[in-house]
């Protein structure tokens, strides 16, 4: 199995299955190799870890702060005092957000909660759509800006081996059903796409068509 690893998942590749693997435990996405169709992209944000490990996370960062500042109160006043409120409201923040994430977000069906912890925590990245051949969405996954590129080429490079395979075992069938104008659409769309070249598609079509 051939494994390439992008900066917020792993894509592990066989002959038959692409699957997604994300850090962090936030679980795995799979879709047939035969069923990839078009690929879309946006720019978005990601939160490489759960929206509750964050919070926790700097709601104990904030009583630190608030343990630091009353100690230095203690030592040397006013400026410790300071730190303690940039402690208290740091925590007071993140009660709120853990709050309406898990209360206010379920009963309004919004997602203020997690839109707060995203403009906090989020990293820029793209969130790529591999749908299924037959239009519905298939995978979702997200890749930094720096990446987008390169996991276009390589999703594209699959889909492209595919569809050649798809074709050759075709040409390999003794009975054809007398699909080739679908045969050649399928080569058209990768050749208007930029997936294979003018050679390529010339070399497809004419063994499609027996020439």
């Amino acid at each position: 199995m051939e494994k390439r690893e992008f900066d917020y998942c792993i894509v592990n590749n066989d002959e038959n299955r692409l699957l997604i693997e994300y850090y962090d435990n936030k679980g795995s996405q799979s879709i047939q190799r035969n069923d990839i169709g078009e690929i879309s992209s946006f720019y978005n944000v990601y939160l490489k870890r759960q929206p509750l490990q964050y919070g926790l996370r700097a709601l104990g960062l904030g009583f630190a702060i608030i343990i630091i500042g009353l100690i230095i109160a203690a030592a040397v006043g006013g400026f410790g005092i300071f730190i303690t409120w940039i402690g208290i409201i740091l925590a007071i923040v993140t009660i709120l957000s853990l709050l309406i994430e898990a209360y206010v977000d379920p009963l309004l069906g919004t997602n203020y909660g997690l839109k707060m912890c995203n403009s906090i925590f989020g990293i820029e990245s793209y969130k790529m759509t591999v749908k299924h051949e037959n239009g519905n969405e298939a995978i979702h996954l997200y890749v930094s800006p720096d990446e987008k590129e390169e996991f276009l080429k390589y999703i594209n490079s699959l889909k492209k081996e595919s569809v050649m395979n798809k074709l050759a075992d075709k040409n390999n069938e003794s009975n054809r059903d007398g699909n080739d104008m679908e045969d050649i659409e399928k080569l058209a769309e990768l050749h208007k796409k930029g997936i294979i070249t003018d050679k390529e598609f010339a070399a497809k079509k004419k063994q499609i068509l027996g020439i």
